[in-house]
């Protein structure tokens, strides 16, 4: 019986993709099936993976599920996964980034001691070279299992940290929920409603993930075309959770967040006078400021003049 599905979207990941699968294979267990998505990449990383896992891991090939689609994007991809799963529980990896040695063995042992709807665990990042990793994400000092309640939904929202990859879901938390497509900020449109979701947690100390940092991610792309989109998300984003905002609070620090975001990418583009229209929807009656970090605390109260003084101080 599958109880854990790894969905891995793979798009121009030569570089990258033998590491990844390596990182899974070697530590491959029962119950554990791994779906890579060809998300229509023009290079030879999904011929690479193919290749890797027929010369090394041919007895195992029932564990491997591998789909082909014309290139629609990360969010088309993943859904496809979640459709084409088999599991009790879906993770999700990105290609060009690095399970720990210890994964399976952490994820299996809470399998089999609790049932939790989802599981947080901590992340470092790297840029080359694995062994000089770094902390990244450290969601706790302890391991717990909670019942979820609206002061760990605060600390999950005001840490923000909505990457697909950080959690293993119930699968069944996808029913009614999937990516949107044809956006970024996708996961954050997301991951906040399946924690909502969720009746329990089941939060792990230990560092199960490796984050490659890229700096010539999509977000940073800046073609006209990029830019268009990237726009149009920020639009959806902070309406979209302007509207959540009308029935639950936990959205505030999100969506402030977004829209000093935003608003910094305003002034990077020297579109001052929208810049200055968007950050005043920041005074909405719905945001609770008690639940503001601290910067996005200074925002709601100074508006543009803080995005750009922080800006100066070279920190956006």
């Amino acid at each position: 019986m599958v109880k854990l599905s790894v969905i891995i979207p793979i798009y121009r990941v030569e570089n990258y993709i033998i590491e990844c699968l390596e990182s899974v294979c070697t530590q491959l267990i029962d119950g554990v099936e791994v779906i890579l998505i060809n998300d229509g990449t023009p290079d030879k990383s999904m011929e690479m993976a193919k290749k890797y896992i027929a010369e090394n891991y041919n007895f195992h090939l029932d564990k491997f599920i591998f789909i082909d689609q014309e290139n629609r994007g990360q969010s088309v991809a993943r859904n496809n996964g979640i459709k084409k799963s088999h599991g009790d529980y879906i993770a999700f990896l990105d290609s060009d980034d690095i399970l720990e040695s210890n994964y399976f063995i952490e994820i299996f042992n809470v399998f089999n001691n609790y049932s939790p709807d989802i599981i947080r665990f901590s992340a470092r990042s790297f840029i080359k070279d694995r062994n000089d990793s770094a902390k990244f994400i450290e969601v706790i000092q302890n391991s717990f299992f909670y019942k979820k309640n609206f002061e760990i939904l605060i600390k999950i929202f005001n840490q923000g940290a909505w990457f697909p990859w950080l959690n293993i879901y119930k699968k069944e938390l996808f029913l009614n929920e999937l990516f949107p497509s044809e956006m970024y900020f996708e996961d954050a449109w997301l991951m906040p409603k399946l924690f909502i979701e969720a009746s329990n947690i089941m939060f792990l100390k230990d560092s199960l993930y490796l984050y490659r940092t890229n700096l010539t991610s999509s977000l940073n792309n800046k073609s006209s075309e990029n830019l268009i989109k990237l726009d149009e998300s920020y639009k959806k984003i902070i309406n979209e959770y302007r509207f959540r905002l009308k029935s639950n609070t936990l959205y505030s620090r999100s969506y402030v967040s977004f829209l000093m975001a935003y608003v910094s990418f305003l002034i990077s583009k020297k579109s001052f006078i929208q810049a200055f229209n968007i950050s005043k929807l920041r005074k909405i009656p719905e945001v609770e400021i008690s639940q503001l970090m601290r910067s996005s605390k200074l925002f709601y109260f100074f508006g543009l003049f803080f995005v750009i003084l922080y800006k100066i101080l070279g920190r956006m």
